[in-house]
């Protein structure tokens, strides 16, 4: 056996071991698998100041959303997602319990999502490529979240 088959042998061993490690059930990972940065919030059509960089990372029924501000510190929260059809659907902790005291699991507050109304329920406006709009109207308001594929 050749040195050049002795390299090439465990390189493409793990090349495909990575390819298994990064789908959830049935090999399926959807539309909306990685992690994606959040570039704009607007409001009924008028875009609202961000702070920080926000990062939505999606995997199996879970969604971490990730601020950084410009001191580079961290604030994370959790929470569960489903998609079906043109419609994303999330859920959040609005309050804490003795169950879960660790703040993780709280409702992004400076996302402007409305309080008290569990599940959100957002309408996928575009879903192609490294492009995701999603729109939310609380009954008051509308608003739509762009985002860029960043993996």
């Amino acid at each position: 056996m050749t040195i050049m088959n002795k390299l090439l042998t465990p390189l493409l061993f793990l090349l495909i071991l990575m390819g298994y490690g990064c789908t959830q059930n049935n090999g399926y990972i959807g539309p909306v698998f990685g992690s994606w940065s959040l570039t704009e919030i607007s409001e009924d059509g008028v875009s609202l100041e961000m702070t920080g960089e926000t990062v939505f990372s999606f995997q199996n029924e879970v969604v971490q959303i990730v601020r950084f501000d410009s001191e580079f510190s961290r604030l994370t929260r959790y929470g569960n997602f489903t998609v079906s059809d043109d419609v994303m659907t999330m859920t959040f902790m609005t309050e804490l319990t003795p169950e879960n005291q660790g703040y993780q699991f709280l409702m992004p507050a400076w996302l402007y999502f409305p309080t008290g109304k569990m599940p959100l329920v957002f309408e996928i406006k575009t879903l192609k490529g490294s492009k995701m709009v999603l729109s939310l109207d609380d009954g008051r308001k509308t608003y739509v979240y762009t985002f860029s594929r960043t993996w």
